[in-house]
């Protein structure tokens, strides 16, 4: 079991960065008006890059 540890902390890493992605993403495509893609998508027509890098870190 102990072995097994790093190999479950890469893969709990994995999908956590994997389904952030898809938020951002569902809320960028299916119009939101509140969220951080919302966020991210307002600041790119008003070419905000200091909103847009905060929102994706």
């Amino acid at each position: 079991m102990p072995g097994a540890g790093p190999i479950i902390v890469n893969g709990l890493k994995f999908v956590l960065i994997a389904s952030w992605s898809c938020l951002v993403a569902a809320e960028m495509l299916l119009g939101s008006m509140s969220g951080l893609g919302y966020l991210i998508s307002h600041a790119y027509e008003l070419v905000r890059m200091d909103i847009i890098v905060a929102g994706i870190i």
